[in-house]
């Protein structure tokens, strides 16, 4: 049995149950309101009035004047995610965290000590609850997209369990934007099909899905079935040595303006640079992954003449990926970007080709001031702005 715990509004949630007098408001977390800035967390109260997460904060602010716009606090927000993580740990050591609000957790071999699937999902929300007073939601299913499924059900403070005997039945009235990877553009591809839920993709054969839909349909087909063959990842895997590390993040809205893109390909580039620092390596090679409404994804890579564990120089390069590709085609709404690096290495050797050896040095000490800020507030307690600068060395 999956679980998906996944926090009601968190960053929101955390402000409220600091300042009391916000509760019943409508409240935004959000950067500065300016043009590039966008919504980070609207609480409930905020979402009545069409604010959502990814919104450029100025358009939030325009449909809902008397909002309460708050600037984010991550390295507390960070702080709390680390409580989460203590309480789940708890219940299983199978912990799966997708972002600072939201995790997998396997129970199929622990949940009997506590009473069952049910038992055991109740006792992890009035944990939250009760330590933490914060709000979440619990979903359970044989599978892990359709306990993400259950978990959104009944928001907020929702708990929904799926058994394995009706799993079909819960899945066949859904419309087909429920399923994971299915955007507003393909919805509308799909019905030109006369395929509208999730019953109608399973009446229909693999042949006739892959004939007119190709990977997408094979895809679609498995879901409809309550097919997933993903597990939660066993967090003692990543102790082992690894040549590439990533970070991904998956929007319920997509993107549409570069604006937001290179903003969370700034943010992803932080949480990399972070990890690598920890691991005292360096890389050679930044990959972009982007995935848009109709589901295809592409993947972008180049190569670094010399290695390094900058910041700035995996941000660089990552947004020159992404201009180079839409350099050649026009902007699409993206609902998945990944980033990754590789060819990792132990060898701390300098990174010469962006920065002189003046620069260099200034630069060496504000990535070391930098990384223990997020050593004491946590990873995403400090974040880096964009530079326009020369190209980083490739070949």
């Amino acid at each position: 049995m999956y679980l998906h715990v996944d926090m009601d509004a968190f960053f929101a949630a955390i402000e409220e149950r600091e300042n009391r007098h916000l509760c019943g408001k409508p409240v935004v977390i959000s950067g500065p309101l300016t043009p590039r800035s966008v919504v980070s967390t609207a609480n409930y109260e905020a979402r009545k009035y069409g604010i959502h997460s990814a919104m450029p904060t100025l358009r939030a602010k325009q449909i809902c004047p008397h909002a309460i716009f708050l600037p984010p606090r991550l390295g507390f927000y960070h702080h709390i995610t680390t409580q989460l993580n203590e309480i789940f740990l708890r219940y299983t050591p199978l912990v799966e965290f997708l972002s600072a609000d939201e995790a997998f957790l396997d129970v199929g071999k622990t949940a009997h000590l506590f009473g069952g699937p049910l038992a055991v999902a109740h006792s992890i929300q009035q944990t939250i609850e009760n330590e933490l007073n914060l709000p979440a939601s619990v979903g359970g299913a044989p599978v892990k997209y359709v306990a993400k499924i259950a978990s959104d059900w009944d928001k907020p403070k929702g708990l929904v369990l799926v058994k394995q005997e009706d799993l079909l039945d819960f899945l066949s009235p859904l419309p087909l934007k429920k399923i994971w990877g299915v955007g507003p553009k393909t919805v509308l591809r799909l019905k030109r099909l006369g395929l509208n839920t999730v019953l109608d993709i399973r009446q229909r054969s693999l042949t006739f899905l892959t004939k007119h839909l190709g990977q997408l349909g094979n895809h679609l087909w498995n879901m409809a079935h309550g097919i997933d063959g993903r597990s939660v990842a066993d967090p003692n895997e990543f102790s082992r040595e690894r040549k590439q590390i990533s970070a991904e993040r998956t929007f319920e809205k997509s993107l549409t303006s570069t604006q937001a893109v290179t903003s969370i390909i700034r943010q992803l580039a932080e949480r990399l640079t972070y990890r690598l620092r920890k691991k005292s390596a360096t890389i050679r090679q930044v990959t972009l992954k982007l995935r848009f409404n109709d589901f295809r994804t592409i993947t972008r890579n180049k190569t670094l003449k010399e290695p390094t564990d900058h910041c700035q120089v995996i941000d660089l390069v990552a947004q020159q990926l992404l201009q180079s590709y839409f350099s050649k085609k026009p902007f699409q709404p993206v609902r998945l970007i990944g980033l990754g690096v590789q060819d990792l290495s132990s060898d701390r050797l300098r990174q010469m080709s962006l920065f002189g050896e003046h620069d260099f040095a200034k630069q060496s000490k504000v990535e070391k001031t930098k990384e223990s800020i997020r050593n004491l507030y946590g990873p995403t307690s400090i974040s880096s702005g964009y530079i326009k600068g020369p190209k980083a060395g490739m070949s």
